[in-house]
């Protein structure tokens, strides 16, 4: 467990710099859109910061009859936030473009659109997948659990933990390509965290240098750090 907080927080530190060197993307934003069956319900506009710090609640409105809902904010660089109901509906999102739409059902998360945001677009399907990816595999464990319980057929029980190895490399590959080919340092952090749950955490290390989000980062962090370094003209 801590080895993996210590690994949320490099990697935190990591894409914080990154996004601070390579995404000129603070400013001015506001989300807004319309959420369904949430009518008159408190929404939460907050923020989750990089390096598994504490989510931070940057504004709340009630959500008006017809399910509308606007939030300005301010931001430094591209980052994730999250609008949360007091129903425990949430909607995680990018601050990748100045105005950003939003609109879902409370009752259906299958139903998101998003408008002006390209890598909440890509987060949304790559939640989607990973959701159903994820679901499958937790109904092998359970019933490999159950049946080990109860001493069952030992061809079963081999059949499940086959299918509880395939569906686990199935996930992570998944994770493992989504992260290869995305370009948003945002995106990238949010999905390595996920990986944190079923992959090593030497794994994850890897594939965060491998994405080119990272090795440009190194690359600059190196030459800074060399240029701090290096001894003085006298």
């Amino acid at each position: 467990m801590l080895s993996k907080l210590i690994i949320s927080g490099i990697l935190g530190c990591t894409i914080l710099l990154a996004g601070c060197k390579t995404n000129e993307s603070g400013g001015n934003f506001t989300v807004s859109g319309n959420i369904k069956n949430a009518e008159n319900q408190q929404l939460l506009l907050q923020e989750v910061p990089y390096g598994g710090k504490a989510i931070i609640t940057l504004d709340s409105i009630t959500i008006d009859k017809e399910g509308n809902y606007e939030f300005q904010f301010i931001a430094k660089q591209e980052g994730i936030y999250r609008l949360a109901t007091d129903k425990e509906f949430e909607i995680i999102f990018i601050n990748d473009d100045e105005n950003i739409k939003i609109s879902a059902d409370a009752s259906n998360y299958s139903t998101f659109s998003v408008k002006g945001s390209n890598s909440t677009s890509s987060l949304f399907e790559f939640l989607k997948q990973y959701r159903q990816k994820d679901s499958s595999l937790f109904a092998t464990l359970y019933n490999l659990d159950a049946l080990q319980k109860q001493n069952g057929k030992d061809s079963t029980i081999f059949w499940l933990q086959k299918q509880k190895v395939e569906k686990i490399k199935n996930l992570n590959d998944f994770v493992e390509t989504s992260i290869s080919s995305a370009t948003s340092p945002a995106f990238i952090y949010y999905t390595l965290g996920l990986g944190l749950r079923s992959m090593e955490s030497a794994k994850i290390l890897a594939n965060a240098y491998a994405s080119s989000s990272f090795q440009s980062l190194i690359k600059l962090s190196w030459q800074e750090a060399h240029f701090r370094l290096r001894p003085r003209k006298t």
